[in-house]
């Protein structure tokens, strides 16, 4: 059983050495590691060379389900790693994960993620807090999945191609399109929160808008704001993540529950192209 690793990235120069070696060191050897780069300004592509990965550059940036498109289509074996170029995982993450596949089941198995051990500044603690759940009680067991994430996730990629591939279109949300063929498919996707993935990544305002947009507003068509969506947000901001700030005595990520309705509208309304990323 061989396994091919594909990193999608964009611009990512602060963490994607972080992120190769950390795939290098599984105690699972992988065949190959394939970088797709979605026309990088950065030292993205010197960084993954310099690392003896095959690198595929866009000539333009198309987005992620090009991206993750072309991955499956280049890579040589039949399960696949997708790790994002912001993250990096437990030595014994492509074992551990391992052990649930036999010859033709599941088709996806992926975990939980959390903020990197040293990033503690305020938007680090918010992310990890509210869009990571890492204060929420994870079980312990696999369940399946009703939906895909591919921040670190194995793919079957027969499965994958048999429902069509990722979505070449689609510049983002492509992990929840194929997710939904999956399992319309009576394919299987599996959840291990004691799969770990850790996030080096951080935030800016700007970015952390875009990522909750992508992983909270909970449809596929989210070119506009609704009212609807706006006043979940409020909601959430107010019932939920206010409350959890106030517990854990964070003034200041208490300061930014307030105010993130206020951010995330401001920048949808008049940035958003940042929303694409």
């Amino acid at each position: 059983m061989t396994l091919s690793c594909v990193i999608i990235a964009f611009n990512a120069e602060k963490t994607l050495s972080t992120c190769i070696e950390s795939i290098q060191k599984q105690t699972i050897p992988l065949l190959e590691i394939i970088v797709i780069d979605d026309n990088s300004s950065d030292e993205t592509v010197k960084i993954a060379k310099s690392f003896n990965c095959k690198v595929f550059k866009n000539n333009t940036t198309l987005g992620r389900g090009y991206c993750r498109n072309k991955g499956v289509e280049v890579c040589k074996s039949d399960l696949i790693l997708f790790c994002d170029s912001s993250n990096y995982l437990n030595t014994n993450f492509c074992e551990k994960a391992l052990t649930y596949f036999n010859s033709d089941y599941p088709s996806a198995i992926f975990g939980s993620i959390k903020n990197c051990p040293k990033l503690n500044d305020v938007l680090s603690r918010w992310r990890g807090r509210h869009l990571f759940n890492e204060t929420d009680y994870y079980h312990n067991d696999v369940i399946i999945s009703p939906t895909l994430i591919t921040y670190a996730t194995i793919l079957r990629r027969k499965h994958v191609i048999s429902v069509g591939n990722f979505k070449t279109n689609l510049m983002q949300f492509e992990d929840l399109d194929l997710g939904k063929r999956l399992i319309d498919h009576n394919f299987t996707i599996l959840s291990l929160p004691s799969l770990i993935t850790f996030s080096c990544r951080s935030e800016s305002i700007m970015t952390i808008c875009s990522r909750y947009n992508r992983w909270n507003t909970l449809n596929l068509d989210k070119k506009r704001l609704t009212p609807f969506i706006f006043f979940n947000i409020l909601k959430s901001s107010l019932r939920i993540f206010l409350v959890k700030d106030l517990q854990s005595r964070d003034l200041y990520c208490c300061l930014f529950s307030l105010f993130f309705p206020l951010l995330f509208l401001t920048i949808r309304t008049f940035f958003p192209h940042n929303f694409n990323k």
